[in-house]
């Protein structure tokens, strides 16, 4: 951050970026004191740090039936295909959870 913003600038800065993000995210940075505060604390909340990812290839995991499924080839590539890429992000429970759910050896 420029050292020549002054400190009204700050304040219109921090406002024009509060009020784009939706408000039910408010409470999260309503404590913070500074633009660059809130940035950090926004970029911390929505940073892709992988926890997304696993949580998305888990429910997929979960969600797959073979009731949906075209075939039982279809359902166990969507399975196995699933499971090697949750595999893949370094899933501390995948071992047991697949040995438990489908049989998959690690």
């Amino acid at each position: 951050m420029p050292e020549a913003m002054c400190e009204a600038d700050m304040k219109k800065a921090k406002a024009k970026l509060v009020m784009t993000i939706d408000s039910s995210l408010y409470a999260l940075i309503k404590n913070e004191i500074t633009v660059l505060d809130v940035w950090n604390k926004l970029k911390q909340l929505f940073d892709d740090n992988g926890h997304q990812r696993k949580i998305s290839l888990l429910r997929t995991l979960i969600s797959i039936r073979l009731e949906s499924s075209d075939s039982m080839t279809s359902y166990v590539s969507q399975v196995v295909e699933t499971a090697q890429k949750l595999k893949g992000t370094d899933f501390e429970a995948y071992s047991v959870w697949a040995i438990r759910k489908y049989g998959v050896k690690p």
